[in-house]
């Protein structure tokens, strides 16, 4: 893993699902439509690549961006009420949609006072929307 220099050149969206009180009918989640939480923060996009991947309905690809975000943004992003968590974190770069699908605190939590590294790494996937038959 590379650590760029260059720090925090990029800025972006970023969307947190906010479904602390969804409404529940019969056991199951309903919604009228999400609730978001909104900010914006600055990162370094460590890598981007494109992903070929098999699946039942034959190839699926997927882009994928690496990137990067220090202790500093991070104690920004929480304190605004968003946090990386897979799944339920949107981040809006260059047009595009991606979900935080995982993150890298290099073998330390970073919700600790002594943070030896300074960053931390985030996944993200392209969302895209399917159509079922």
């Amino acid at each position: 893993m590379h650590v760029f220099n260059r720090w925090a050149t990029q800025t972006g969206t970023l969307n947190y699902e906010n479904d602390d009180d969804p409404i529940v009918s019969s056991g199951l989640k309903v919604y009228d439509s999400p609730t978001y939480i909104t900010g914006s923060a600055r990162f370094v996009v460590a890598k981007r690549m494109n992903k070929v991947i098999r699946t039942k309905e034959g190839r699926t690809h997927i882009e994928e961006i690496v990137t990067q975000f220090g202790w500093d943004e991070i104690s920004d992003i929480q304190s605004s009420g968003l946090y990386l968590t897979p799944g339920k974190l949107k981040l809006d770069y260059n047009g595009t949609t991606f979900r935080l699908v995982d993150i890298d605190e290099f073998g330390r939590p970073y919700n600790t006072n002594y943070r030896p590294l300074g960053l931390i790494e985030a996944v993200f996937h392209r969302e895209v929307s399917r159509i079922a038959d």
